[in-house]
């Protein structure tokens, strides 16, 4: 019990530890939106060259998207199908939020420097009483979304927010061909 006491006070320790609960609470959490609104589509891993990430964020290996190894964020990128982003915002509702455990904070409109167009959530929720930041974005056209999920520690808010909101403004999204799937 005493190790396990000492390894808690490690930095590295602390970083993989909301590391993990990023990638894994934002994965396990979600109700799919389209259980809210009856769409169909499918889902897949998004090009990650479809977003600019952040400064301090990086590929790994174990789930699609970008890390930031100092502060445990994630994002992850998926891509859905024969769903515009425009029909998934009748699905952002209380019901959403409520069922997530979410707290909605805020809705804007996306307009990025390519053109693409979307919506930006902001909500908060708290695992294991620690009080955490989610973005859901979905920007794209009539036929397919890019679904992206930004998860971190609402104590790194002031660090991360603008490189975060920065990042939304340069989606170029394209959806993969049917050979690229």
């Amino acid at each position: 019990m005493a190790r396990l006491s000492k390894l808690m006070n490690k930095p590295l320790f602390t970083v993989l530890l909301l590391s993990l609960l990023c990638v894994f609470n934002s994965k396990a959490q979600d109700q799919p939106i389209a259980d809210t609104i009856h769409t169909v589509g499918e889902v897949l891993d998004g090009r990650l060259d479809a977003i600019n990430p952040p400064s301090g964020f990086d590929t790994v290996s174990y789930f699609n998207g970008y890390l930031h190894r100092k502060t445990g964020a994630s994002i992850l990128v998926n891509e859905i199908y024969e769903v515009g982003f425009f029909q998934l915002e009748a699905g952002m509702n209380e019901n959403y939020y409520s069922s997530n455990g979410m707290e909605f904070i805020s809705k804007c409109d996306l307009k990025t420097a390519s053109g693409t167009k979307g919506v930006i959530y902001k909500m908060r929720f708290e695992q294991r009483g620690i009080p955490f930041i989610r973005y859901v974005v979905h920007a794209g056209d009539i036929t397919h979304t890019l679904w992206l999920h930004v998860t971190y520690a609402e104590r790194f808010a002031e660090e991360l927010d603008a490189g975060i909101l920065s990042s939304f403004e340069s989606i170029e999204f394209y959806p993969m061909t049917t050979e690229e799937e």
